[in-house]
């Protein structure tokens, strides 16, 4: 007879001293063979075209952060990126449950440069791909084509991950001053 199961979630945290953290919620929907894989760099020697900032925010509590938080991966090359988190921004999970505690945000800036795609958190797969309106599309597809890219990741000490933020950030992005449209060729 059939057997049905509901899925799983979990999420997987990697932290090594002296590599770049990762935080992944794990959702496998199906009995199928799944695999993961979570790419780590040295922080003080990162790929070629990339750049990495981890900063911490020390106890976070219901009513959000506490001040204006800024982070940027400046320093390791050329372009980089920033972020602003807003004093009374509420931190939450996939759950809508709040994070709160001591919370790390781990910042990576990619640039077109070097075999940045490998390290890329999907390796430059668009796993679940979305349309402006927020519908799922049909298929994963490959992103062949990366003037930049950038991953946020924002995590507390327990492992929960924070997928929605009370309040907009502000997330300025450099790109390559060679990089090229590739529709119409010019930079």
């Amino acid at each position: 007879f059939p057997v049905t199961i509901k899925g799983v979630k979990f999420t997987i945290v990697a932290d090594a001293n002296g590599y770049t953290k990762a935080s992944r919620m794990v959702v496998f929907a199906s009995q199928s063979n799944q695999s993961i894989r979570i790419p780590l760099f040295n922080e003080n020697t990162p790929p070629s075209g990339v750049s990495s900032k981890e900063s911490s925010i020390s106890n976070v509590q219901s009513g959000g952060i506490t001040a204006n938080q800024t982070i940027s991966t400046g320093g390791q090359k050329a372009e980089n990126a920033s972020l602003v988190l807003q004093a009374g921004t509420q931190l939450s999970d996939i759950d809508s449950k709040p994070v709160l505690g001591n919370v790390t945000v781990a910042m990576q800036h990619y640039d077109n440069r070097g075999a940045t795609r490998s390290f890329l958190p999907t390796s430059g797969i668009a796993a679940n791909p979305v349309d402006i309106n927020g519908k799922a599309l049909a298929n994963p597809f490959d992103l062949p084509y990366l003037a930049g890219f950038v991953s946020v990741v924002i995590s507390n000490d327990q492992g929960q991950i924070v997928k929605n933020l009370s309040k907009p950030i502000l997330l300025t992005v450099e790109l390559n001053a060679s990089s090229k449209n590739i529709v119409t060729g010019k930079q």
